[in-house]
């Protein structure tokens, strides 16, 4: 993938404009079978940091996070700058000793938790919203849920990375 999105020499330049790039399922899963990882790879590519989203909802949260972290490759971990726990209900101070274990034994950012929202209506692939109005309004509720819940300054500090 990075060889269809780079320029033919490989560099990535640096623009005022931040890039996104997401992905479906765990990371590890196809590269342990060689197949590599797109999203990762193209991180990889142009040094850009990565923040790992981790469903709740589905169950082993804390395992699936360590896991993922310790079977990418070294180079792919280091891009790794925190995560997000996504979709929890219940009590957040129930989490608390986990997230602190996990933050201890990965090295790595607890950016926060985001609860599971009743009628948010994310869009299940790209180009799901039709019209630059619901575009607009779909971001601005994601905003002011993430803003209640993401450390917003470390996620400005990544975005700042060059």
């Amino acid at each position: 993938m990075a060889g269809t999105v780079l320029p033919k020499g490989g560099r990535y330049e640096h623009h005022k404009y931040r890039q996104e790039a997401g992905g479906y399922g765990n990371p590890t899963d196809t590269y342990r079978f060689g197949a590599g990882f797109a999203n990762l790879d193209l991180a990889a590519a142009v040094k850009a940091p990565v923040v790992l989203v981790a469903d709740i909802n589905r169950g082993g949260v804390y395992a699936s996070v360590a896991g993922t972290l310790e079977l990418l490759p070294a180079q792919l971990r280091e891009l790794v700058r925190g995560f997000v726990i996504n979709r929890f209900r219940g009590d957040i101070k129930l989490l608390q000793p986990g997230l602190a274990l996990l933050s201890q034994i990965t090295g790595k950012t607890v950016l926060g938790v985001l609860p599971y929202v009743h009628g948010l209506d994310l869009p299940k692939a790209d180009g799901a919203l039709p019209g630059c109005s619901a575009r607009e309004e779909y971001y601005r509720r994601l905003a002011a849920l993430l803003t209640q819940y993401i450390d917003i300054g470390f996620l400005q500090e990544i975005l700042r990375e060059k």
